[in-house]
């Protein structure tokens, strides 16, 4: 009868073990950008749009875009998912023109609480004509690994789609055991000198993204021997021109291994 009593605490205690695992709620920062092409046989430019998030199992978490008025029955899909729920959301009047789109989320919800890790999808309805628009979604997990400058493949009229995660936990990630990464000062006006450790030599790469994942700068490729590297950024890009001030992302991978960390350019 004990021994019976042990095992079932002993599976209790696993599975709370396995609950807590599987219910991580990483707080953080997520971009997408997406740039909207002319359909053929549609109006010229006009077009409602509609930008959502969902879990992997298509329910839905936060709209983040939104932008019709009296066509916005066309966005169906959409409307049928968020019950036209657009708490945090941009939104607007129907778009003139084409171009790109870009969205932010800080994985939460309508009630602004951080959601569980995971998969998850960002869905797009745009419609240009008096009938229901076409749909689009790309997948991506969110937990406390970043994301730079993630890809996907074109899809009907919503092309060059880019997205990156920022955990919050990542504001200091492992290069390799017993090594980290740094940014000082950080705000900077002036100049940001990043630091890490090698534990042995390796080929690093360490470049500059702005907050569509766009790269801005390169500031090392190349072998690097074991010990502690350090680099400057004079907030200017790879042609030398100053960049603008907000939010970028310093990127290093070594090895098999890469680091994130946000920094700001307050000048």
């Amino acid at each position: 009868m004990k021994k019976n009593l042990l095992f079932a605490f002993a599976a209790i205690i696993c599975m709370a073990i396995t609950t807590s695992k599987s219910h991580a709620q990483t707080a953080g920062t997520l971009t997408f950008s997406v740039t909207t092409t002319e359909p053929s046989g549609g109006y010229t430019g006009s077009h409602v749009l509609a930008i959502w998030v969902e879990n992997n199992s298509g329910t839905f978490i936060k709209t983040k875009m939104r932008y019709a008025q009296a066509r916005v029955q066309y966005l169906n899909t959409w409307i049928t998912k968020s019950g036209q729920n657009v708490v945090d959301a941009v939104t607007g009047a129907t778009l003139n023109s084409h171009g790109t789109m870009s969205i932010t989320w800080n994985a939460t919800n309508v009630s602004a609480v951080v959601v569980p890790d995971g998969t998850y999808k960002i869905w797009m309805q745009m419609a240009d004509r008096n009938s229901n628009g076409a749909t689009a979604s790309i997948t991506f997990t969110k937990s406390p690994t970043p994301i730079v400058n993630q890809t996907f493949a074109n899809s009907g009229n919503f092309t060059n789609m880019t997205l990156n995660w920022t955990p919050i936990s990542s504001s200091t990630e492992t290069i390799k055991p017993g090594a980290s990464l740094s940014c000082f000062p950080n705000p900077f006006t002036d100049m940001l000198t990043l630091t890490f450790n090698l534990s042995d030599m390796q080929r690093v790469n360490a470049s500059v993204y702005d907050f569509e994942g766009k790269l801005v700068k390169t500031l090392s490729d190349e072998m690097l021997s074991e010990g502690t590297h350090s680099f400057n950024w004079d907030a200017t890009d790879s042609k030398g021109n100053q960049t603008a001030k907000g939010i970028y992302f310093i990127k290093v991978t070594a090895g098999n291994t890469t680091s994130v960390k946000k920094v700001i350019f307050s000048r």
